[in-house]
């Protein structure tokens, strides 16, 4: 299972940042149907469900260069920032599959 790294600033550049309203311009447009299908209920899962609280905002994906990792990240009212690991992997099909690798994180900043 694939856990989230530490980033220093040169980490940072190899992912691309996208907000949540551009996920399917950026990234998803570009999949096959089953694909996209599949990035977006990772991205809507029931862990996501769960963490979301009301006021909470900002949503948005960082992407790995290899486009095959993303972390789903947003920010609560306080200031703390939630996030959530989403991979992949190739199935017997050659199709990419993805789902949400582990329960969501909260960093508190207060």
């Amino acid at each position: 299972m694939n856990q989230t790294k530490e980033f220093s600033a040169a980490d940072l550049n190899q992912w691309n940042l996208i907000s949540s309203a551009d996920i399917g311009l950026k990234f998803t447009n570009q999949l096959s149907q089953e694909e996209a299908f599949s990035v977006n209920a990772a991205l809507t899962s029931k862990e996501r469900e769960a963490a979301l609280q009301y006021k909470d905002y900002f949503p948005a994906v960082l992407l790995n260069q290899e486009q095959d990792y993303m972390i789903l990240f947003w920010e609560r009212e306080n200031g703390n920032v939630v996030y959530i690991d989403i991979a992949s992997e190739i199935a017997e099909d050659e199709s990419r599959l993805w789902y949400v690798s582990g329960p969501y994180k909260e960093i508190l900043i207060n």
